[in-house]
């Protein structure tokens, strides 16, 4: 694993004329002898635990391996600027952008409105000194704050711009693991069942699981074409879910995990990831 921060950033200037961050987040990424790279999701770490000294022994020779001495930060730093900074970046802009606009508009209707009282409040002090009237306040004054005023706005109006102008800054790299399967350490130590074995009542093997999964998966996204929506099933890039489903109507995304059992189960696993992830996008 890598873990990485990306972070848009808008064009407003921030304190000593530096761009301004206006989100960053620590995403991870995986990488495999076969060059394979996806996300793993929001906080795959916690699903790992420390290796034991005998176990570390047994594997030693299994991590000896060519591709683990090649310089993969390149190739994990290409997928993260196309891959997951984009996904970051268009998330803000989903929720900056019209927060911006909702301001410009706000800000647009008061000073024009401050405009319009000062532009007809010197045409009225003009009549007035014309017509030979004494006025507390002259008509250049009057004039003078309502072109204030459009200057101000203009300056507003600029800056909101800039906050428009989103991009995402290089991901930067700030640690790795080195991640050694389960199964692995099971075929090297037959016998000895440590933390991570299968659960009681789950369907002995992989390909069982497997029919039983995807029969899960057909009938909610199925469930989700009826319903009018978009489903897609993303389970194989690990983000803590397995179906995006877009509402057409509302625009949103809902985020849903399947839970596909054998007969007769009772219980359901969630894992600290799908937990992580629910907690982190709870209204999706």
């Amino acid at each position: 694993w890598s873990s990485l921060t990306s972070a848009p950033i808008c064009g407003r200037q921030g304190v000593g004329g530096t761009t301004k961050v206006i989100s960053q987040r620590m995403q991870f990424v995986s990488i495999d002898g076969a060059d394979k790279v996806h996300s793993a999701g929001i906080a795959p770490h916690l699903d790992l635990r420390s290796i034991a000294d005998n176990e570390l022994a047994s594997v030693k020779e299994s991590a000896d391996t060519s591709w683990l001495s090649e310089d993969l930060e390149p190739k994990v730093k290409s997928f993260a600027i196309s891959e997951l900074a984009q996904e970051h970046l268009r998330e803000v802009k989903a929720r900056r952008l019209p927060e911006i606009e909702k301001t410009e508009q706000e800000v647009q209707a008061r000073l024009k409105k401050e405009m319009n009282f000062w532009d007809n409040r010197a045409s009225e002090l003009k009549a007035s000194e014309r017509a030979g009237k004494a006025t507390r306040l002259n008509w250049q004054k009057a004039e003078r704050r309502a072109e204030e005023l459009a200057e101000r706005l203009k300056r507003r109006l600029g800056l909101l711009a800039r906050e428009k102008a989103i991009s995402a800054s290089p991901p930067v790299i700030k640690g790795g693991l080195f991640v050694v399967p389960i199964g692995l350490l099971r075929a090297l130590q037959p016998g000895q069942d440590g933390p991570g074995s299968p659960p009681v009542g789950f369907a002995e093997n992989s390909e069982s699981r497997q029919v039983i999964e995807q029969k899960g998966m057909d009938a909610v996204m199925a469930a989700e074409r009826a319903l009018g929506n978009e489903p897609v099933d993303v389970a194989a890039e690990k983000v803590g879910y397995d179906i995006r489903s877009y509402d057409p109507e509302t625009g949103r995304e809902r985020f849903i995990e399947v839970k596909g059992r054998v007969e007769g189960a009772r219980d359901v696993m969630v894992t600290r990831n799908e937990i992580l992830t629910c907690l982190n996008a709870p209204d999706d």
